[in-house]
């Protein structure tokens, strides 16, 4: 079974980064949904970044649980985005206009 894991480190006080590893589709996401959901609502931070850097794949799934963690970071009225995000994942998120909702930062 696909693994994924995740990491959150403060990038500055008001800046959190949520570091993934693994695999971000099917069962892999779903098995970590619920933590990384609560690691949003938690954050103390005014903007949380996914780090996708060690993602190369993205399926339906994991643009749903990726809407979500928007949503509530939203309902928390904390800003959110993506960086480090590879052409492969780019695409999807292109072909789905989920580059349209959120943005996504080169940092590298």
């Amino acid at each position: 079974m696909a693994d994924l894991r995740f990491f959150i480190e403060a990038l500055s006080p008001k800046t959190a980064l949520l570091r993934l590893e693994g695999e971000f589709e099917g069962m892999a996401v779903y098995d970590v949904k619920e933590a990384l959901l609560g690691a949003v609502e938690a954050a103390a931070a005014e903007e949380i970044l996914v780090d996708f850097e060690k993602i190369s794949y993205i399926d339906s799934s994991g643009v749903g649980v990726l809407l979500e963690m928007a949503g509530r970071a939203a309902a928390g009225k904390k800003r959110f985005g993506l960086v480090n995000v590879k052409d492969p994942v780019k695409k999807v998120l292109q072909v789905t206009k989920v580059d349209k909702v959120l943005p996504i930062y080169k940092v590298k």
